[in-house]
């Protein structure tokens, strides 16, 4: 047929190795949890929250990608949609945990204390929107627009595959272009609710742009590290270094998007110097954050800006194998600088940076590279039909 693929996709069978280090890393993060929600509860809530949103923002980035894909028919993430596809069923896990996490949203929250916002004359005036109910229902609506629509346009894809009828790209179409409107609105609206409102006094224009890029870094750093190991296994050969080459692009491009949405927001406000506006810095400048705010940079552009500057560090597995690891490791950090400083400082606490954090972040990526890879465990790695495939096989940079 004139859409027919003619390279060779094996199947993938996960490593019972693999799998029993990965549920290792979960449970010693279950126990780290616990363990730290007897001792200090808000640090627990804390982690809880900055991993799942990580977490979430992995499954929500994978589902731009699909989106994008089903608009564009962009070729060259025809070779990763499988990987896409999997990514996007973290979703409902990440939805189980959120609604964990309203057990400890007094712990996160300082509009969640009645007798707090009644006292504070903005804070009342915000309490349309802050309120434990609200904040509930809105989560409960952002995530069956994610988790809706992803399955939606995973079955399509399936269909599409299935019945080789070019006539289902239309609905693929559709249902992509309607889901970004939502896709755009759920995940800035989720932005202020699970991280800006942790701060009710201060706002950010800016804010849901610059977690987006965030995200749209470590879901590109995500499907590399899964692509470097599947072709550690022996498969997927048929990616190459022009595949690479695309990926080191996007994370060298968008790395340094992030940069610039994360400087805009901090020259703004120190220019302006607006008490209002500055107590954000102000807090994160001092008792030990200094440190780690300038770091957060240095880790997230600085050093993939120079990494991946070359264009052939863009075409080495290793360096952006390497690059992958360091970019989400700094955007733990970014998320952490986001969420802890306000947290702790409500709490009357420093900074705690210790193996709870360490353990349970790499719990909670040990889980979603579980589920990816069992989800990928199920299907053809590569699908057997897509319009745009061939062409983003036989890709050339």
């Amino acid at each position: 047929m004139k859409h027919e693929t003619t390279h060779v996709n094996l199947d993938f069978k996960l490593s019972p190795k693999v799998q029993n280090i990965c549920v290792i890393l979960v449970l010693i993060a279950v126990a780290s949890f616990l363990v730290t929600l007897k001792m200090n509860p808000t640090r627990a809530w804390l982690n809880l929250l900055i991993n799942n949103y990580i977490f979430i923002g992995l499954g929500t980035s994978a589902a731009f990608f699909l989106a994008i894909t089903g608009i564009l028919k962009a070729s060259w993430t025809a070779p990763f949609k499988r990987t896409f596809e999997a990514m996007v069923s973290v979703l409902p896990l990440g939805f189980v945990f959120m609604l964990i996490s309203i057990a400890g949203i007094h712990y996160i929250y300082e509009w969640s204390h009645t007798e707090v916002v009644m006292n504070d004359p903005l804070l009342v005036k915000k309490i349309a929107f802050l309120n434990t109910k609200s904040y509930i229902i809105r989560m409960v609506i952002y995530f069956v627009i994610w988790i809706g629509f992803t399955r939606l346009l995973v079955a399509l894809n399936r269909k599409l595959e299935e019945t080789r009828d070019t006539k289902v790209l239309v609905e693929i179409t559709k249902y992509s272009s309607i889901f970004l409107v939502f896709f755009g609105l759920s995940t800035s609206l989720a932005s202020f609710d699970w991280l800006m409102s942790i701060e009710p006094h201060w706002f950010s224009t800016i804010y849901a742009v610059n977690t987006f890029a965030g995200n749209f870094v470590a879901g590109i750093c995500f499907v590399t590290l899964v692509t470097l190991y599947l072709q550690k296994q022996g498969l997927v050969q048929n990616i190459n270094e022009n595949h690479y080459h695309d990926l080191g692009k996007w994370m060298f491009g968008f790395s340094t998007f992030w940069a610039y949405t994360w400087l805009a927001q901090y020259l703004l406000i120190w220019y302006a110097n607006i008490p209002e506006e500055t107590q954000y810095y102000v807090l994160r400048s001092q008792h030990g954050w200094k440190f780690f705010f300038f770091l957060n940079l240095i880790i997230n552009w600085v050093v993939p800006f120079f990494g991946l500057m070359k264009r052939d560090a863009k075409r080495s597995k290793c360096v952006l194998g390497t690059m992958a690891v360091i970019l989400l490791l700094g955007h733990w950090l970014d998320m952490y600088l986001l969420a802890a400083p306000g947290v702790l400082h409500h709490a009357d606490q420093h900074i705690t940076l210790g193996l709870t954090e360490l353990f349970m972040y790499v719990g909670f990526g040990a889980l979603v590279f579980l589920i990816t890879l069992k989800l990928l465990a199920k299907r053809k790695l590569q699908p057997s039909f897509d319009p745009v495939l061939e062409e983003g096989l036989h890709l050339h940079q």
